[in-house]
C-alpha cells in the first residue's frame, strides 16, 4: 500500500473513531428536543459537563414528566433547581448517601421511610429546629445541620428515604443523582 494511501486510511479510521467518541458523548443541549430543553432547563447550564448516564437518567426522568401529576412535576423542577445549586461537592456527598441507603436492609429503608413521614408532618418551625440540631429533649446535637429552606421544605439528610418525583415509594425507586 502506498504511503498515501496509508495516511488517507488512517485519516479515515482517525475520524471515524472521533465521530464515534462524539456520538457516545451524549447529546449536547442543543440537540435535545424542544420538550426535553424545556423540562430539563434548569439544568441547561451544567448539562455540557454532566456525564453521559447522567444526561441519560434526566432523559428518562423528561420523558416521564408528561405523566406526573402537577406536584410531581414541581416536585421535579425544584429538585433540579437544587442539584443545580449544590457545589461538585455537596452532590457528592447527596450521591455518596444515596449509595449508603440503598445498600440498607428493606426493614431498615422502610423505618427510615416512617421517620421521614413523621418529619414532614412537623410544623416548619420544629422541623428547623431538629434539622439544626438542637433537641430540647434529650440535649444532643442533631447529625448535619440542614439550611433553614431545606428544613422548611422537609429536605432530607444523607441515608434519609426521599419520596420520588414519580410518586413511588421513596427516592431508592430511582437511580443515583447527577
Amino acid at each position: 500500500m502506498s504511503r498515501g494511501r496509508c495516511r488517507a486510511l488512517l485519516c479515515a479510521l482517525l475520524a471515524g473513531l472521533w465521530v464515534h467518541a462524539a456520538a457516545a458523548a451524549g447529546p449536547g443541549w442543543s440537540q435535545l428536543n424542544a420538550q426535553e430543553r424545556k423540562i430539563l432547563a434548569p439544568l441547561q447550564d451544567v448539562w455540557d459537563q454532566l456525564e453521559d448516564k447522567r444526561k441519560s437518567k434526566w432523559r428518562r426522568i423528561a420523558a416521564l414528566y408528561p405523566k406526573m401529576n402537577a406536584e410531581e412535576q414541581a416536585r421535579v423542577q425544584q429538585r433540579m433547581k437544587q442539584w443545580v445549586s449544590l457545589s461538585p461537592e455537596q452532590r457528592q456527598v447527596a450521591r455518596d448517601a444515596y449509595k449508603q441507603h440503598e445498600a440498607l436492609a428493606p426493614q431498615k429503608k422502610r423505618e427510615l421511610a416512617e421517620k421521614w413521614r413523621a418529619f414532614r408532618k412537623l410544623p416548619p418551625e420544629k422541623r428547623h429546629e431538629l434539622a439544626q440540631g438542637s433537641h430540647p429533649e434529650t440535649g444532643s446535637p442533631g447529625n448535619t445541620p440542614l439550611p433553614k429552606q431545606a428544613a422548611d421544605a422537609g429536605a432530607a439528610r444523607p441515608g434519609e428515604s426521599v419520596p420520588d418525583a414519580t410518586g413511588g415509594a421513596g427516592i431508592s425507586q430511582r437511580k443515583a443523582p447527577p
